[in-house]
């Protein structure tokens, strides 16, 4: 274990703690203790499907990509462990956590699991890009707050081509240079299977996550109480993936959640001090429901494991 790894953990756990007291000394154990909380319960279990929906649909991206089939019951559990770890631990270390279970639970190389999970996220970052410019383009409030951070269209526009271009150039220069990138590409990409079908169902996959994803925070926020802007949570997801590359990233997004949603919230009007309830508030009932979906994918685990093939 490196001395600047050891180092950034350290660096990582004291930002947790931080923002953790600060918390604390501006609101009181109230803010942090849900069983203090009014929610509607309705929501709350709407926003869990929803959460847990989302997953499903992980799941099935991740047999597309992956070169040798594979049972779905098992990917399925797979996959709610795999975002149970990237949630709760910090520098985005959960993300080794697929490769491994896949070796493991799906005897998959740890190259091919590795390289479709990378493509999953460009996928990911490609579409919350593609919604952001949607959201901005076609909902004038939500250019107004551009426009006062002095960001033109044609500015953006620009800005948003070129990010695009140099990820899809990206993609293309490691399906060239990686046997296994390769692989997944030509299985998406065959012209003579027709496989560009696949790549669509990739794109419509890709966005029933995301609004599974944009749909559990905004009923989350529902559940407690609050009237929030769907286009408010699309900000706050997009505000929240650069944040979370933070090298002090800490436990469970820690510190990159609240300065997600407090920095988006307020963009909508929200007072810093309504902002920071709101994100602390859903924060906590966030991380019950990742306890939850731990819970849950441990014992699709469990069942492959003692199971035999009976779990397949």
């Amino acid at each position: 274990m490196s001395r600047s790894f050891i180092i950034r953990v350290v660096a990582s756990t004291i930002f947790s703690l931080l923002i953790l007291g600060g918390v604390l000394w501006h609101s009181g154990l109230n803010f942090v203790n849900p069983f203090t909380y009014s929610i509607d319960w309705f929501f709350f279990c709407v926003s869990f499907a929803l959460f847990m929906i989302n997953y499903v649909f992980r799941s099935v991206r991740f047999c597309e990509l992956l070169v040798s089939n594979v049972s779905p019951y098992i990917l399925y559990g797979v996959s709610l462990v795999h975002g149970a770890s990237n949630y709760f631990f910090p520098l985005k270390l959960g993300e080794l956590s697929f490769p491994l279970l896949c070796k493991y639970f799906l005897n998959q190389s740890l190259s091919e699991s590795g390289a479709a999970l990378f493509l999953c996220r460009i996928l990911d970052f490609l579409f919350i890009l593609t919604l952001t410019v949607i959201v901005v383009f076609l909902w004038a409030e939500a250019y107004k707050i551009f426009e006062d951070l002095g960001i033109n269209q044609s500015t953006y526009t620009f800005f948003t081509i070129t990010v695009i271009f140099f990820l899809l150039l990206l993609i293309f220069f490691l399906a060239k240079c990686s046997g296994v990138f390769r692989q997944i590409w030509n299985k998406v990409l065959d012209i003579d299977r027709f496989r560009p079908l696949v790549f669509i169902k990739m794109i419509v996959l890709t966005s029933l996550i995301w609004f599974c994803i944009l749909g559990n925070f905004y009923f989350l926020s529902m559940s407690l109480g609050y009237d929030v802007k769907p286009a408010s949570m699309v900000i706050v997801s997009v505000i929240m993936v650069p944040l979370s590359l933070m090298p002090v990233q800490g436990f469970a997004n820690v510190g990159t959640f609240e300065l997600a949603w407090v920095s988006g919230l307020i963009m909508f009007g929200f007072s810093q001090g309504e902002a920071l309830e709101i994100a602390v508030k859903v924060h906590v009932l966030l991380t019950v429901q990742v306890a939850l979906m731990l819970a849950i994918g441990g014992a699709f685990l469990a069942i492959r494991k003692f199971g035999g093939n009976h779990a397949q």
